[in-house]
């Protein structure tokens, strides 16, 4: 991994814990940026060119984000990338991001397999079990229960 994902992650980190934004819109609002450049080559273009004006970049770049309800300190994330020409690692960045806030904040992902098909009430005792457990200490940003019988 280049250094810069990091220093720009961990930048963006600091900002969302040091004014105690809501880590999960902010992350929501890093992943809609990431699919509509993934889904829009004219995008990353516009915003990777050394021939299109800085000024230009940052007023599509506010069409977006209005269009989105992104919030400024995102778009300013952006504007930042845009600017030192680092949008061509956006994905990166921004999943080196959202990491760094989630280690930060204690937050974990869990991924629970069983070899048969759980019934409501099983899955529901199984999520409280994960969401009460002691051991992590941890907040559950996502948990996912899969059953190996369902794939077979």
């Amino acid at each position: 991994m280049a250094s810069f994902i990091s220093i720009y992650g961990r930048a963006m980190a600091d900002v969302v814990v040091d004014r105690q934004l809501d880590a999960g819109r902010i992350s929501s609002e890093l992943e809609s940026i990431g699919i509509i450049l993934a889904e829009s080559s004219e995008l990353r273009t516009v915003w990777d060119s050394p021939s299109v004006a800085s000024e230009q970049k940052l007023s599509l770049l506010d069409a977006v984000a209005n269009k989105l309800s992104i919030s400024r300190e995102v778009r300013n994330f952006v504007a930042v990338l845009i600017s030192n020409r680092r949008i061509h690692a956006y994905s990166e960045i921004a999943k080196n991001t959202i990491d760094q806030i989630n280690e930060r904040l204690g937050i974990a992902d869990a991924e629970i397999v069983s070899v048969r098909e759980l019934g409501a009430q099983e899955r529901r005792r199984l999520e409280d079990q994960v969401q009460r457990s002691p051991a992590s200490g941890c907040v559950y940003g996502t948990l996912s229960i899969l059953s190996l019988w369902a794939e077979w």
